[in-house]
């Protein structure tokens, strides 16, 4: 995925959006971290 890098982390959840905003993907990794791609 281009924009996802996480530095050495995991991703661990992995969420889209379902109202309001269409095409947002979210995620976020095993040291916390949450992270958003737009446009996916």
């Amino acid at each position: 995925m281009d924009n996802s890098n996480v530095n050495g982390a995991t991703i661990s959840a992995v969420g889209v959006s379902k109202t309001n905003s269409t095409h947002i993907v979210y995620y976020g990794t095993d040291d916390g971290q949450i992270f958003r791609i737009d446009n996916a």
